[in-house]
């Protein structure tokens, strides 16, 4: 059995970045049936964003329970998303992954969690927390093996947090409409839990 070990040093990553905090999926229109049928539900997804800012492929990562929302956010998404590429560490721009949720209510409330691309169980958390959710920026190469990741070399469930979506986590495979590979840039969530 052959195994790689990578230190990774911080990388000075750029994730792609919404042009408008707010509305950055443009207008959404309730699909009508999805109305009818009272369908609700909150969708998680990933949307592929080219080296130019443009949305090119759509992934649903948490379903809302109803078929016609989750295709009807990824369409939108596609047609409508409004960002800012993502650099490497040369302030090229590549490929990248943005995470996105929509909230579909016709009054109900939800409450929203994201869930984290990988969980982490640990000895002990500072302040005696139970779980601690890290956000790191990591690249990917054309394969999807995380290359390099962000981190806050003073912040050690930072520097966890990255070794840990580097060595367990294999990213969405980056497909542009040729069939080829891309590299990329990601933006993990990883939760870190305690076992005490």
């Amino acid at each position: 059995m052959f195994a790689l070990v990578v230190a990774l040093a911080s990388a000075n990553l750029t994730p792609a970045q919404p042009l408008k905090k707010q509305g950055w999926l443009g207008a959404v229109e309730y699909p009508a049936e999805a109305k009818r049928h009272h369908k609700e539900g909150v969708v998680f997804f990933d949307l592929i964003i080219a080296p130019d800012g443009r949305p090119i492929d759509c992934k649903i990562k948490l379903s809302s329970g109803s078929s016609i929302l989750d295709d009807q956010t990824c369409s939108n998404a596609l047609k409508s998303a409004k960002l800012k590429p993502a650099l490497d560490e040369t302030g090229t721009p590549i490929h990248a992954v943005q995470n996105g949720l929509l909230v579909w209510s016709l009054g109900s409330k939800f409450l929203i969690t994201r869930p984290p691309d990988i969980a982490v169980n640990v000895t002990r958390l500072p302040d005696n927390k139970k779980e601690l959710l890290v956000t790191v920026h990591a690249r990917t190469d054309t394969v999807g093996q995380v290359v390099a990741c962000d981190h806050d070399e003073t912040d050690r469930m930072s520097i966890l947090a990255c070794e840990q979506v580097t060595s367990a986590f294999r990213s969405l495979a980056r497909v542009d409409k040729r069939g080829s590979q891309r590299a990329g840039v990601l933006i993990q969530g990883c939760s870190l839990r305690s076992s005490h």
